[in-house]
């Protein structure tokens, strides 16, 4: 996966650019990931919208960071192909 590309483009010739760098989970990019929410101290949500190479399409996701065994945090991602779904219920559909 990787982000979209929302920066300024080049001046001259050749395609603009789209996507930007590979996603790393374990450190997101705050200029693309969305804290959505942290009322928890032991829990985090970020949304993105990024592209998928494998499945050729944009995707929104919640990503949910939690702190599990050994005091390290995991984490787990929800995804929709609806890119104007809220973050709320990405999490309600997708957790059942």
């Amino acid at each position: 996966m990787q982000y979209i590309f929302i920066g300024e483009q080049k001046k001259g010739r050749g395609r603009k650019r789209k996507y930007d760098e590979k996603i790393n989970f374990k450190q997101l990019n705050p200029k693309y990931a969305k804290l959505v929410s942290e009322l928890l101290e032991d829990e985090k949500i970020y949304l993105l919208e990024v592209y998928s190479k494998s499945m050729d399409i944009n995707l929104n996701i919640v990503i949910v960071y939690t702190i599990g065994s050994k005091d390290k945090w995991t984490h787990k991602f929800y995804f929709s192909t609806d890119l104007k779904q809220n973050w709320k219920e990405v999490l309600e559909f997708y957790r059942l």
